[in-house]
């Protein structure tokens, strides 16, 4: 993605991320169908694969490059890359320093972080399920991130299932007891149940790894609340996927 110029139209922009382009596309603007309909970018969905290749093939063209995609597994499993890979690595979070290299998460509930270093020496593309964020994805990519430069970070969280939509059992809470502050992303709902800020948890995280409060933001989208805009898992189960995407700027 190339700098000072408009993203992509099947892309929704950020600017917040100083020295990388960044984005995430909704499920407008591909050729899958029911289900699926239309920009669906996962092969492990039950899609037409030739179909999921044709709405990358969209992607990778706006962008002017294919983008590096993980096969994610809900870890806290973060790698370096610094060009295209044949085979999508097992993983949750993507760092690169090559500039112009695009990073992808995929998701549809999820929630997908975008990190840049200020000096745009650095970005990543994180996977933050609650899993994940329990098992310390957050802090393992700021940490990789800062094996390339000690630079402050910004950090940008695209659709998710919202507060308002994701309800939870205590296990979650529970599994959060160690991150200072985690109550305050859990709000009592029916019976044992609560409503869980995935946007909240991962803002704590970064946080605790030296991010300043106003360099973090989350964009507010709702995924499960937006059926015409965003595919979501909970809500629908069989359906697509959408995706986070960030590349550094040239130096």
């Amino acid at each position: 993605m190339r700098a000072n110029t408009p993203m992509p139209e099947i892309l929704e922009r950020t600017d917040f991320l100083k020295g990388a382009a960044a984005g995430f596309t909704t499920r407008r603007g591909g050729v899958s169908s029911g289900p699926y309909a239309s920009l669906n970018l996962g092969f492990h969905t039950g899609d037409d694969p030739a179909k999921v290749r044709q709405n990358r093939a969209i992607l990778a063209a706006s962008l002017g490059a294919e983008p590096v995609y993980m096969r994610q597994i809900h870890s806290s499993r973060v790698i370096a890359v610094d060009a295209p890979l044949k085979e999508e690595p097992e993983c949750d979070g993507l760092v690169t320093a090559t500039p112009g290299l695009p990073l992808a998460v995929m998701t549809a509930d999820c929630l997908p972080l975008l990190l840049c270093a200020e000096d745009g020496r650095a970005c990543a593309a994180v996977h933050c399920g609650w899993r994940g964020a329990a098992g310390g994805i957050v802090k393992a990519a700021v940490e990789k991130m800062r094996e390339i430069t000690p630079a402050p970070l910004r950090a940008f969280m695209g659709p998710c299932i919202g507060p308002e939509s994701f309800e939870v059992g205590p296990e979650v809470r529970e599994a959060f007891s160690s991150l200072r502050g985690s109550g305050e992303a859990f709000i009592t709902a029916r019976g044992d149940r609560l409503r869980c800020s995935l946007p909240k948890l991962a803002a704590l995280a970064l946080l605790r790894c030296g991010a300043a409060p106003d360099a973090v933001r989350w964009c507010g989208e709702d995924t499960y609340a937006s059926p015409e805009r965003f595919f979501s898992y909970r809500r629908e189960h069989v359906t697509g996927r959408m995706v986070s995407v960030i590349a550094l700027n040239p130096r």
